[in-house]
């Protein structure tokens, strides 16, 4: 910011003066967080469904410490992908890490034909403040398994037919 002054003083003599201020600016510190999950197969109790994770630093310092907070129970360890050559839980700005992981179907899922996850990105800046992303949530519609049907029919030849007494 820059200010200058032009005046007269009492005795008639022209004053000048001007000055310039610089402001330093604090950097912003984002992260972004976005979900995925696939699930083929049979809907069925235990049937596996896969989960992926991408954070990304879009601010414009490094964050450290960097997690990921999910909302679904039964989640697996997540297995993070890091930029290569950097340090795990560390993303300079512009930086993802992948993040990986899966889920076992439950009935209530079956039951409600859908099954969701949100996932938050959390980390913190060098001087230790946190950064904490918006949610993020994949939702899957699952399809009814089809039921298993036994039909058996008896065909006999040469029996007698007559009633059985007792």
């Amino acid at each position: 910011s820059a200010a200058a002054a032009d005046g007269v003083d009492p005795l008639d003599q022209h004053a000048n003066d001007s000055t310039t201020v610089n402001i330093p600016l604090a950097a912003t510190a984002r992260l972004e967080v976005a979900t995925t999950g696939a699930f083929t197969g049979l809907t069925v109790v235990g049937a596996e469904v896969g989960w992926t994770f991408t954070v990304t630093n879009t601010g414009a310092v490094t964050a450290t410490d960097v997690t990921l907070a999910n909302t679904l129970g039964g989640l697996s360890a997540l297995t993070f992908t890091w930029p290569s050559g950097g340090t795990a839980g560390v993303l300079a700005p512009g930086q993802s890490a992948t993040a990986t992981a899966t889920s076992a179907l439950t009935s209530e899922q079956i039951a409600a034909l859908a099954v969701g996850n949100t996932v938050t990105a959390h980390g913190q800046t060098a001087q230790g403040a946190p950064i904490v992303s918006d949610p993020a949530t994949a939702a899957i519609d699952l399809e009814r398994a089809e039921g298993i049907s036994l039909s058996v029919t008896s065909n006999l030849t040469g029996a007698d037919t007559a009633p059985v007494q007792s």
